[in-house]
């Protein structure tokens, strides 16, 4: 089964961060079995993004996005995931609901930014967060899936502990 990997952000395109989620990915991948092909890094532009995901739908069978699903107007992964696969984005009251416990327990309030981290694409998996402020989710399409986590590192972590590799363990029988 063919894997990819796309790193999401300008910030990585431009070498302001060092993209160390691409490889702890990699290396998660590699103990399952899963045949990693490809790494992308594309920056926050809404066309780049839908043609790196149509390129890896065309090549690979699971593509797992890291980075873009945060509350800023330049957090356009879960959009552009939603454009390409034809469905609409939709609103998740249950993440909603983990989201404001935890601004709650960070004395915080939630801003209406932090709303559109809770829509997902129609269908998809939810996963939620509860190290941090953006749920993910998994997309499943013609046999294909596109799994979509934070790229805060610890966040991205424990994402592929908890929801990712248990995910691709069981698709991999």
């Amino acid at each position: 089964m063919k894997a990819e990997i796309i790193a999401v952000g300008t910030e990585l395109l431009l070498g302001q961060i060092v993209d160390t989620n691409s490889a702890h990915i990699a290396q998660q991948l590699t103990t399952i079995g899963l045949d990693l092909h490809f790494k992308s890094t594309v920056g926050d532009n809404m066309e780049r993004i839908k043609s790196t995901l149509r390129n890896a739908l065309s090549r690979s069978v699971i593509i797992i996005t890291t980075g873009g699903i945060g509350p800023t107007l330049d957090d356009l992964t879960r959009e552009a995931v939603a454009e390409v696969l034809g469905k609409p984005l939709v609103f998740h009251q249950e993440l909603f609901d983990q989201l404001s416990d935890f601004f709650t327990r960070q004395g915080r309030t939630v801003s209406p930014n932090n709303r559109k981290q809770v829509y997902i694409p129609e269908g998809a998996i939810p996963i939620e967060n509860p190290v941090g402020t953006a749920p993910g989710f998994i997309a499943e399409q013609e046999g294909k899936a596109i799994i979509t986590v934070p790229g805060v590192p610890h966040e991205m972590r424990y994402f592929m502990e908890h929801s990712v590799l248990p995910y691709l363990r069981e698709k991999l029988g």
